[in-house]
């Protein structure tokens, strides 16, 4: 009986969680819709991969959400602010919405190679193949 309390408790969270794990072709779709253009989007697929492994809720060190968004001058812990005026907890939920536009104001200000992660992944080699989506 216990047992099954348990694990009905950790379903129940585990279920609630605002975290999801994008696959490729969802990820190109959602930043086509935003107006990313074409061009770019094998990019931040790989970049996505690199630094987050697709998941939305990703927190490593301060960097937060799918582009692995850093709170020291992008976001800012507990409330918006910093370059984006968001606050970083806002970066790490289902809708990667805020994710998109902030990585868009950093892509703008510093390209692709402001992420460590796609230079060593993604820069000058194959990026994924979008043509199935």
């Amino acid at each position: 009986m216990k047992v099954t309390i348990i694990a009905a408790v950790v379903f129940a969270l585990t279920g609630t969680t605002s975290a999801e794990v994008y696959g490729k072709c969802k990820l190109a779709k959602k930043m086509m819709d935003v107006g990313v253009p074409q061009a770019q989007v094998p990019d931040w697929v790989c970049l996505g991969k690199a630094v987050s492994g697709m998941e939305t809720s990703k927190v490593t060190g301060g960097n937060y959400g799918i582009f692995q968004i850093p709170s020291d001058s992008w976001c800012m812990k507990g409330k918006a602010g910093n370059k984006c005026n968001v606050k970083c907890e806002d970066l790490v939920t289902k809708d990667i919405s805020l994710s998109i536009n902030c990585a868009q104001s950093i892509f703008k200000e510093n390209g692709f190679q402001f992420w460590r992660g796609w230079v060593q992944s993604c820069k000058d080699k194959p990026l994924p193949d979008l043509h199935d989506c």
